[in-house]
């Protein structure tokens, strides 16, 4: 149907164009010729919207690369949560893992960084904050990708794991966080499955692997909102 539309509107287009190219230049008291008339006639019978889908058509198909940026900032799985001064009213974290950086423009991202991220609370909505750090202290060692943030927002830096915590950034609220499907072959998602497929437990830096019952699990897409799991994810 919209193939159908779109070269109805194409025609109607062309002969709008063909018929206005051919008018003479008349003077307000000339009558108007037949050409004239015609092209009136055409460009009376295409409604505005009409006309604005042609151009918006026209426009998508100059351009069939582009398409919408995915809106999320970073790509992750966490290895292990350290929250301070306490869990109980933690003002700064530190999550521990590897992550995948949001690039501008489109959909590109990073190579995979180990290290940590080291957080603040945003002053304006510290629950929100609070609650989210729950979300990660729940995942933390699961190996369960995750993406968080913005592509658009400041989203801090990762350290090095040797490098001391110092002058944390703030926490980049944006929309929770997202599990990535297990079977997810989304590039960020990939490369961090690799990393940490590649790599083996650690001791005592809270690195685990999933069990094995975790691998054969329902690929769900789920989310976590506000320190709960979707029904989905339950």
């Amino acid at each position: 149907m919209q193939n159908t539309l779109t070269v109805s509107l194409v025609r109607q287009s062309v002969a709008i164009s063909g018929a206005l190219a051919q008018l003479p230049v008349l003077h307000h008291s000339a009558r108007p010729s037949p050409q004239a008339a015609r092209a009136r006639r055409l460009a009376a019978g295409v409604p505005h919207a009409a006309l604005l889908t042609l151009v918006l058509l026209s426009l998508a198909a100059a351009h069939p690369l582009a398409r919408a940026s995915d809106p999320i900032g970073i790509y992750a799985f966490i290895d292990r949560v350290v929250l301070e001064p306490n869990e109980k009213a933690p003002e700064r974290i530190q999550l521990h893992g590897a992550f995948c950086f949001a690039k501008r423009p489109g959909n590109l991202y990073g190579k995979p960084e180990r290290g940590y991220l080291y957080y603040a609370l945003d002053p304006e909505k510290p629950e929100v904050c609070r609650k989210e750090w729950a979300d990660f202290k729940a995942i933390a060692g699961t190996g369960q990708i995750v993406g968080f943030a913005s592509r658009y927002e400041d989203k801090g830096q990762v350290r090095k794991a040797s490098e001391r915590p110092a002058k944390a950034d703030r926490y980049p609220l944006a929309w929770g966080l997202s599990k990535a499907r297990r079977g997810d072959d989304y590039e960020p998602v990939r490369l961090l499955r690799a990393v940490r497929g590649s790599e083996t437990p650690a001791d005592g830096d809270g690195n685990k692997r999933l069990p094995e019952g975790e691998k054969h699990r329902s690929p769900a897409d789920t989310s976590i909102r506000s320190g709960k799991l979707d029904a989905a994810a339950r």
